[in-house]
C-alpha cells in the first residue's frame, strides 16, 4: 500500500488493518471471517533518478506492505479478500469529492484459480511518483505470470471504500466509516465518480493524454496539466481462453514542474523545438557557438 506523506496531517498505516473474507457465486456473497493484519516496515519512495531532469522537491510517497497467511478449503465458490480504507488526497483533481472517497484494495481466488493453485501476476515495478508536465511518458506497466498464462492490460475504474465517516448508520463501522467493518460493510464494492466529462476511466487524465497497450501493457502520454490525478488498470489472466483471474492496480499520479538539467542547443537565427537556422553569406566560415548546458 502507498500513502502520500508530503500532508504531515495525513492518516498513517492502519496497524490493526482489518480484512475480510467472503465467498460469491449466483450474484450472491457470503461472509466467511475477518481478521486484522500489521503493516512491515515503512519505506520512503524515491522518485526516478533521471540526470536530465530535476524533480521537484515536495513531492513525498512511502510503501508499506501487509503479509498474512490464509488456509481456506476448497470450493466451487468465488473467495474474495478485501481492506478498505479512506480517504483520498483532498487535491486529486480528476475524482469527485476525493477527501470523502477511501480505496478497496482485493483478490478473487475463483474456483479454477483454487484447483490449479494458480499464482496472481505480478507487476514488474511500480509506476513512477512524479511525472514530468510537458516531457514525454512512457513506462512498462507489464506484469509477469510465474505459469504463463496469457495476460490482457486494460483501464479499469479505481474502487472507493469508506468515507469520512460523517452519516455512517453504523456509528463508525458501515460502508461510510474511515476504517468499514467488514462484516457490514460488505461487497459488491462502489466505484470512484470521475469528474466527467472532462475525466473517464479510459482518459484518467484527460482526453488523449495516455494510451496503454492492451498487449505489451505499455503506458505512454504527454501530461500537461498539473496535478494528482488517480487511475486504475488491471491485468486479465486466461488460460486456454478462460479467464481465471484479474488483478487491479490502483495509483495515483503526481504531474509537477521539472527543470531541463541537460539541453543541447546552439547559438541560432531561430530556433524551433531540437532545429536551429543560421543564415549566413558570403564567406564559407561559418562559426558555431555551443550554448548547451
Amino acid at each position: 500500500i502507498y500513502r502520500d506523506c508530503s500532508n504531515p496531517s495525513g492518516s498513517g498505516y492502519d496497524p490493526d488493518a482489518t480484512f475480510g473474507i467472503y465467498r460469491y457465486s449466483n450474484n450472491r456473497y457470503t461472509y466467511v471471517r475477518q481478521f486484522l493484519v500489521n503493516h512491515g516496515p515503512i519505506n520512503r519512495v524515491r522518485p526516478d533518478n533521471n540526470p536530465c531532469l530535476i524533480i521537484p522537491p515536495n513531492v513525498c510517497v512511502e510503501e508499506s506492505s501487509y503479509n498474512f497467511n490464509v488456509e481456506l478449503p476448497l470450493t466451487d465458490e468465488t473467495y474474495v479478500i478485501y481492506y478498505m480504507r479512506c480517504c483520498r488526497n483532498n487535491t486529486i483533481l480528476n475524482l469527485v469529492a476525493p477527501n470523502n472517497t477511501g480505496a478497496t484494495f482485493y483478490i478473487e481466488i475463483t474456483p479454477e484459480a483454487q484447483l490449479n493453485c494458480n499464482n496472481s501476476p505480478r507487476f514488474k515495478s511500480f509506476p513512477p511518483i512524479v511525472v514530468c508536465a510537458d516531457f514525454p511518458l512512457t513506462f512498462d506497466h507489464s506484469a509477469i505470470d510465474s505459469e504463463g498464462d496469457s495476460l490482457v492490460y486494460a483501464f479499469c475504474t479505481p474502487l472507493a471504500g469508506g468515507g469520512s465517516g460523517q452519516g455512517d448508520p453504523f456509528g463508525g463501522s458501515g460502508c461510510a466509516a474511515v476504517r468499514p467493518d467488514p462484516r457490514i460493510c460488505s461487497p459488491p464494492f462502489q466505484y470512484v465518480n470521475f469528474v466527467s466529462p472532462l475525466y473517464t476511466t479510459d482518459d484518467p487524465m484527460g482526453p488523449g493524454v495516455l494510451s496503454l497497450d492492451r498487449i505489451t501493457g505499455k503506458l505512454e502520454g504527454m501530461p500537461r496539466e498539473l496535478g494528482q490525478y488517480v487511475m486504475g488498470i488491471c491485468v486479465f489472466e486466461y488460460r486456454k481462453g478462460k479467464l481465471i483471474g484479474e488483478i487491479h492496480r490502483d495509483f495515483q499520479f503526481n504531474v509537477g514542474i521539472c527543470e531541463q538539467a541537460v539541453e543541447a542547443k546552439i547559438k541560432a537565427d531561430t530556433s524551433m523545438g531540437k532545429t536551429f537556422t543560421l543564415n549566413h553569406c558570403g564567406d564559407k566560415n561559418v562559426s558555431l557557438f555551443n550554448e548547451s548546458f
